[in-house]
């Protein structure tokens, strides 16, 4: 998958799953992104533990945020969106694509995380009219996202891998 596909198409779900929350049209462009990142050749098997590990991750991390408070009164009651959840699948194809140079510098992926994670869901809470996030959920988010954006994406680099060790071995035994 291209680079600038893999950003734009998250891009694209990014910002109808904000404004718009679950609708056919935000639905349609998550499966469609989704199954472009999966319909490429390499890492098949990698592909999918990602959508499977970094979602269940993200959205566990999420709502214990919302059950402590991060992200208002009223997430903590009902806990979080479901357009929050897709947009951690959609962020999954993120990782081996368009952010795979971090893979080796996790330094910097930190760094990053813990910038563009809270910058985003600020964003995020701005344009979805929910209540603004105060500095001190700010910052929560940053630590988390200054440890979850390494973690993810040296998982990410680990799993493919493993796929690539395994596939070279099934290619020595059939020789």
């Amino acid at each position: 998958m291209k680079l600038w596909i893999n950003v734009l198409a998250y891009q694209l779900c990014w910002w109808l799953l904000v404004c718009l929350g679950v609708s056919v049209l935000s639905v349609v462009a998550v499966l469609l992104s989704v199954g472009l990142y999966l319909s490429t050749e390499s890492g098949r098997r990698a592909k999918w533990w990602i959508i499977l590990i970094v979602p269940a991750i993200g959205i566990g991390c999420d709502s214990a945020l919302a059950y402590w408070g991060i992200y208002g009164q009223a997430w903590q009651e009902h806990g979080i969106a479901l357009w929050l959840c897709l947009l951690w699948v959609v962020f999954s194809t993120l990782l081996n694509v368009s952010l795979k140079w971090f893979q080796e510098h996790l330094f910097f992926a930190a760094l990053c995380g813990a910038i563009g994670g809270p910058s985003s869901y600020w964003a995020g809470a701005k344009l979805a009219n929910m209540t603004e996030l105060s500095l001190d959920s700010l910052q929560v988010l940053a630590v988390v996202w200054l440890i979850l954006t390494p973690t993810f994406l040296y998982l990410c680099r680990s799993l493919f891998r493993l796929e690539d060790t395994d596939s070279n071995h099934r290619g020595e035994q059939c020789s």
